[in-house]
């Protein structure tokens, strides 16, 4: 019978590294790390952590002797906690490959981690773009669950950047009204209006917080509609 390393068509051979020495850059990740949904989602992972270790490595890009967190941010900020109490774990990291569009685009779509707000795609996709990447290339790396058709994924680009492009109080309506957090185990469920109050930020950008325009937003899509 064959063993199992006989079957491996590769090796991951990822170092163990202290997560207090893995840098964070300050702007560097497009996502907000400090949203209902991402607190409770680095407290669940603290949990599992502790109890199954790090199951998933993390990727990052080491420069001139100094490792940069690329993707899991999320689980070194529960890894630093536990450091805190006095629980060392070490994780596993693998070196991110390509060029500065390439890291960003791939950790868009990276499994293991929660799928970016439609702000944080937006965001995201802007900086792309500046890259020089077209709507067409960066649709590519859509979330699977937004990626129906290239049509689709594509309008869903210029949506999320019109919407980070769009003026802060907007910008505030739209994220005030998403519905934030997960169900994670221990954590308790978020409670949620039975009846949220439309959103009023108008036409596309209230569909990508997936909820009812209203009255005023429903009159202001009909008038674009008309203009086209």
């Amino acid at each position: 019978m064959a063993r199992l390393n006989d079957l491996s068509h590769g090796r991951l051979d990822a170092p163990r590294l202290d997560p207090r020495e893995i840098v964070i850059r300050e702007g560097f990740n497009y996502r907000d790390t400090n949203t209902e949904a991402s607190l409770k989602h680095i407290a669940w992972l603290k949990e599992s952590i502790r109890e199954r270790g790090v199951e998933e490595p993390i990727r990052v890009e080491y420069k001139g002797g100094t490792v940069f967190v690329v993707n899991g941010e999320c689980r070194v900020k529960a890894l630093r906690q536990l450091w805190d109490e006095g629980v060392e774990v070490y994780v596993p990291a693998i070196v991110a490959k390509g060029d500065e569009a390439e890291i960003l685009a791939k950790s868009m779509i990276a499994n293991g981690a929660l799928p970016p707000t439609p702000l944080e795609f937006g965001q995201a996709a802007s900086r792309l773009l500046a890259y020089g990447w077209s709507p067409e290339k960066v649709a590519e790396y859509t979330p699977p669950h937004i990626r129906g058709s290239k049509a689709k994924a594509v309008q869903y680009v210029k949506d999320a950047v019109e919407l980070h492009e769009a003026p802060l109080g907007v910008k505030k309506q739209v994220k005030g009204r998403r519905r934030r957090g997960g169900d994670y185990p221990g954590l308790g469920a978020p409670r949620y209006p039975k009846e949220p109050p439309p959103c009023r930020a108008g036409n596309r950008l209230c569909s990508l917080s997936g909820e009812s325009e209203g009255p005023e937003g429903r009159q202001e899509a009909k008038v674009a509609r008309k203009g086209r």
